[in-house]
């Protein structure tokens, strides 16, 4: 387990000054990381481009969201996109161990994607819930907003093209081992 005290300290202190990857939403549910991944965004562009189009504009159907004209700039620019995933549990109200896989996208202008998939400890292959975090980062320095939608495994509508793109993220994970990141370098992503 890569996460501790020492890393969740320096990681809210920087959330406080606004600064880095995490953000307020990453610490609202007592969440605790795992294992990070950082990938060329450019080598991964189909990968990329696939999520968008398989998840992000699907969820946009659904909710009607108004900005996605933020996606566009964020998601197509693959020489300044920084792109981590990300593995965290928490324990829900249930008391349901739920783990979660986030996609994470950083332009060059701190604007943050974050897509999380979770799903129940028990049942690894299905997927509960998926919520994509939106923030502009002009708007977030301001008052710490930022946008949630999010779409739930009860909605049938949709459910086995997300089901199914969750595991492909899992199965991309695997075949990408050597993305993983060790305690030195996530201190490096934590501290730029």
């Amino acid at each position: 387990m890569m996460n501790n005290q020492f890393i969740q300290a320096i990681l809210k202190y920087k959330m406080r000054l606004k600064k880095g990857w995490f953000r307020k939403w990453n610490f609202d549910e007592n969440y605790t990381f795992s294992e990070f991944y950082k990938f060329d965004s450019v080598k991964k562009s189909d990968f990329i481009e696939n999520i968008k189009l398989e998840i992000i504009d699907l969820m946009f159907l659904f909710t009607n969201y108004p900005n996605s004209q933020l996606f566009d700039e964020v998601l197509s620019d693959f020489e300044n996109l920084e792109f981590i995933i990300f593995k965290q549990f928490r324990i829900d109200v249930q008391k349901r161990k739920m783990r979660s896989i986030v996609l994470s996208f950083k332009d060059s202008h701190e604007n943050r994607i974050d897509l999380l998939f979770e799903y129940n400890s028990k049942n690894r292959e299905q997927i509960d819930n998926i919520r994509l975090f939106v923030s502009d980062f002009e708007i977030y320095k301001q008052n710490n907003h930022f946008d949630m939608l999010y779409w739930n495994a009860s909605d049938r509508r949709s459910f086995e093209q997300f089901n199914n793109s969750f595991l492909d993220i899992k199965a991309f994970i695997s075949k990408n081992q050597k993305q993983k990141m060790n305690f030195f370098d996530l201190l490096k992503l934590i501290y730029k």
